[in-house]
C-alpha cells in the first residue's frame, strides 16, 4: 500500500510537469490570453527614469521598458496600464483579455510597464549587494507615477483617467497605487493581491487543495508517505531514485528539503493557478459592468 501511494504521488507529480513549464520559469502571471483577432502588433518602448525617485542629487537615468497598444484610443479617452512586478512583460496582455476588451470598450489605451530589476529594465549594470538599494516597492511605483504624469502632459490624454491593472505582486502595487496616488489613479483592478504579508500562508495551500479536490486524497497521503520514508536511509534513496534527484537527499539540510517539497508543491499549485479564464470567469462580467458605469462620464465616481 506504502510503495502504491508513493507511485501514485510520482505519477501525479510527472503528469502535472508533462502538462506545464518548471515553475520557475513561469513565476509570476499566467500566460497571457490568446490574441484578440482585432489585435494590433504591440510596440515596445522605453521610458527614461530616475535610478532614485527620491534622491534629487542622483541624476542617473535608466529605461524603463514598457508596452503599447493604443488601437482603439481616443482623446481623452481611459488609460489603462497595467503593471508589471517580478517578472518578464508580454505583449499578449495588451492584445487579448479582459484589458483589451475594456479599451475597446471604452476608446482607452493599453500599457504594460515592466517593474525596475525585471525583464529588461535595470537600472544598475550588475546586482551586486550595494545595487540592490534601488530595489523597493516604493522606487517602483514612484517609476509608474512618473510615467502617468508624463504621459498626461501628451497630446490626447491631458483629461484621461487612468485605471491600473494587476496580478499577484503587481496587484499589491495596483492598490498602493491607488490609494498612494489618488490625483493619478482613477481605478484599480486587483487580481489575486496578497496585502497582508504571512510567513506561513497556509490560506494559499487550501485554496489549491480546493481546486484538486479529485485527487487531493491521493496527494496527501503520498506526501504523508514520503516523510515517513524519509525517515530511513533506506526510504531516503527510494525517494531521492524515484523523484530523480540529483544524488541523494539531505534530509539533515533545511534547505535541501523545504526546496524538495517546495517542488511537489509547486507543481501543483502552479498548475491550478495557470487555469483560469477570463471569457467564463464571472468576475470578468462583475469589473465589465463596474467599468461601463463610471468610465463613460467624468464624475461618475470622481
Amino acid at each position: 500500500m506504502e510503495l502504491l501511494l508513493l507511485v501514485l504521488l510520482v505519477v501525479c507529480v510527472v503528469l502535472v510537469s508533462a502538462l506545464s513549464k518548471p515553475f520557475e520559469l513561469r513565476h509570476g502571471l499566467p500566460p497571457p490570453p490568446p490574441a484578440d483577432r482585432q489585435a494590433r502588433p504591440a510596440v515596445w518602448l522605453t521610458y527614461p527614469a530616475y535610478q532614485d525617485n527620491f534622491d534629487y542629487d542622483n541624476n542617473e537615468i535608466w529605461n524603463m521598458r514598457y508596452i503599447a497598444n493604443d488601437q482603439f484610443h481616443i482623446p481623452d479617452g481611459p488609460i489603462f496600464i497595467m503593471l508589471g512586478a517580478e517578472w518578464t512583460i508580454d505583449p499578449g496582455y495588451v492584445q487579448g483579455g479582459l484589458m483589451f476588451d475594456m479599451a475597446r470598450a471604452h476608446g482607452g489605451a493599453m500599457f504594460y510597464t515592466e517593474h525596475r530589476y525585471y525583464g529588461q529594465s535595470f537600472p544598475v549594470d550588475d546586482l551586486s549587494t550595494n545595487n540592490l538599494r534601488y530595489l523597493s516597492t516604493e522606487q517602483a511605483l514612484e517609476d509608474v507615477a512618473k510615467f502617468i504624469r508624463d504621459l498626461k502632459m501628451s497630446e490626447g490624454y491631458h483629461n484621461s483617467k487612468v485605471v491600473v491593472v494587476g496580478g499577484s505582486y503587481g496587484a499589491n502595487m495596483a492598490i498602493w497605487m491607488r490609494a498612494k496616488y489618488p490625483e493619478l489613479v482613477h481605478a484599480a483592478w486587483s487580481s489575486s493581491a496578497p496585502v497582508l504579508a504571512k510567513v506561513d500562508f497556509s490560506e494559499y495551500a487550501e485554496v489549491v487543495s480546493q481546486s484538486l479536490s479529485a485527487c487531493t486524497d491521493i496527494i496527501r497521503n503520498g506526501v504523508n508517505e514520503v516523510q515517513r520514508l524519509l525517515q530511513t536511509t533506506d526510504g531516503i534513496q527510494q525517494v531521492s531514485h524515484d523523484f530523480n534527484i540529483c544524488g541523494t537527499l539531505d534530509v539533515n539540510s533545511l534547505g535541501d528539503t523545504s526546496n524538495f517539497y517546495k517542488s511537489i508543491f509547486s507543481k501543483f499549485s502552479g498548475e491550478t493557478t495557470i487555469d483560469w479564464s477570463l471569457s467564463t470567469d464571472p468576475h470578468h462580467q462583475d469589473v465589465w459592468e463596474t467599468t461601463t458605469i463610471w468610465l463613460p462620464g467624468t464624475d461618475a465616481q470622481d
